[in-house]
C-alpha cells in the first residue's frame, strides 16, 4: 500500500467538495458519497474511473455533461460451453469487448 500510495494523488475531502459533492449527490438522486467523490474527481484530473462495481458510479456520471470514462472489472463473464459464467480474473471489459489483462 505504501508503494501505492506514492504513485497517487491523495485528493482532500474538503468543504468545498463535500458541496459539490452534496449537490451531485442531489441531482442524480443517489446516496453515496464516496462514488460522488470519485466522480467528481475523475471530472477534474480527465482520468477513467475503473471498479467492479459500476452500478452506483454509472448512475451519479449519467448526471454530468461530458460523462465520465468508466472501465468495468472482475465481472462475470459469461463464457461458451456448459461450465457456464465465471468471475473474471485477468479480464477487463469496456465498451462489452473483453480484453486479457497480463498477470504480473
Amino acid at each position: 500500500m505504501a508503494r501505492l500510495v506514492k504513485v497517487c494523488e491523495v485528493v482532500p475531502f474538503d468543504e468545498v467538495a463535500a458541496k459539490r459533492v452534496g449537490a451531485l449527490l442531489g441531482a442524480s438522486a443517489t446516496s453515496d458519497v464516496v462514488d460522488a467523490m470519485v466522480v467528481l474527481t475523475a471530472i477534474r484530473t480527465r482520468f477513467t474511473v475503473v471498479t467492479s462495481d459500476p452500478g452506483d458510479i454509472s448512475e451519479i456520471a449519467a448526471f454530468v455533461h461530458d460523462g465520465v470514462p468508466l472501465i468495468t472489472v472482475g465481472h462475470r463473464v459469461p463464457r461458451a460451453g456448459p461450465s457456464g459464467p465465471a468471475l473474471g480474473s485477468g479480464r477487463l471489459h469496456r465498451g462489452g469487448v473483453e480484453v486479457g489483462i497480463p498477470h504480473a
